[in-house]
């Protein structure tokens, strides 16, 4: 079965939350996610990630197998995440 593919829907700011502490000396939250539109998403993996002028990329995927991009403004300090979709969902 040919699946259709991925775009990037309409970015929304969002905050980042550590929903654990820091285990480690790296400083990075053991579990983290945000809130989009209400629900909770809480990050089960990043897939990818990189830099590109002042912004930095992540490609995550949240515990309920949704896919989004988060783009953090390194001028502004702000977040925003925008949902993975695919083409027939917009229809």
């Amino acid at each position: 079965m040919k699946r259709d593919p991925l775009i990037i829907g309409t970015p929304v700011e969002v905050e980042l939350i550590e929903l654990v502490e820091p285990a480690g000396p790296s400083g990075e939250p053991e579990q983290w996610g945000f809130v989009f539109g209400e629900r909770l998403c809480v990050v089960a993996q990043v897939l990818d990630g990189w830099a590109s002028g002042e912004s930095k990329f992540l490609e995550i995927q949240v515990q309920d197998g949704r896919r989004f991009m988060l783009r953090h403004d390194g001028a502004t300090d702000e977040w925003c995440a925008s949902p993975f979709v695919r083409p027939a969902d917009l229809a």
